[in-house]
């Protein structure tokens, strides 16, 4: 609290000011609501004024973000990884001509660096936050009903369970189709497996967290 802010709640404390004279003075000189409430609470109760379930800071906003943006990161490279290896492994029929192999080759070289480089930065990355936020929110349960995380983690879900739908949609048609190949089945189960767990775990970290949420309410 700025110091000369304080000392004029005291002098107009000792003179017997309410705080509704109080603000009117404060700001007459251009002092804000908010910053006058702070200061008003800082001066006179022995307590911090509690923050409503739900809201988040600047911090704690740029923290979810940052965490959700590291797994959709390493998710999406994890499965670039996995289908570029799917596919140097079941060549299709019409990519063995000399001419086209070199090139699918060195491209594959490249989509398989790449997705390393993606996962080694954004999976600790990933770990690291998340670890943070799991310990913050067990310090303090209320923040498990963080609108952003919610919001976020809901999106996640809604993200991932159209993904799998796609995904046994797509099975399903080419079954129909007659067209189903050894290396379409494999991507169709690594994609299936890969999203499914990410949506397994935000769902009981959801589960946790209201849980943490309805205690601390409580």
């Amino acid at each position: 609290m700025d110091d000369s802010l304080a000392a004029f709640l005291e002098h107009a404390r000792a003179q017997g000011l309410d705080f509704h004279a109080t603000r009117a003075l404060l700001r007459a000189q251009g002092w804000k609501d908010k910053d006058i409430a702070e200061a008003y609470a800082a001066f006179a109760l022995d307590v911090p004024v509690p923050s409503p379930h739900g809201a988040s800071t600047a911090r704690e906003t740029f923290t979810y973000f940052a965490a959700f943006g590291g797994l959709y990161t390493w998710v999406i490279a994890l499965v670039v990884l996995v289908f570029t290896f799917i596919n140097l492994h079941w060549v299709d029929a019409a990519e063995v001509h000399a001419s086209y192999a070199s090139y699918r080759l060195q491209w594959a070289h490249s989509a398989i660096r790449q997705s390393i480089a993606a996962i080694l930065v954004s999976f600790p990355l990933f770990l690291w936050l998340w670890r943070s936020i799991l310990r913050e929110i067990a310090r303090h349960p209320e923040k498990a009903s963080s609108k952003v995380r919610i919001a976020l983690t809901y999106i996640s879900l809604g993200v991932a369970v159209i993904t799998l739908v796609s995904d046994v949609i797509t099975l399903v048609f080419f079954l129909l189709e007659g067209e189903l190949t050894t290396r379409f089945v494999l991507k169709v189960v690594a994609l299936f497996l890969i999203a499914g767990s990410a949506c397994v775990y935000l769902m009981l970290t959801l589960r946790e967290g209201e849980r943490s949420g309805a205690e601390a309410r409580a």
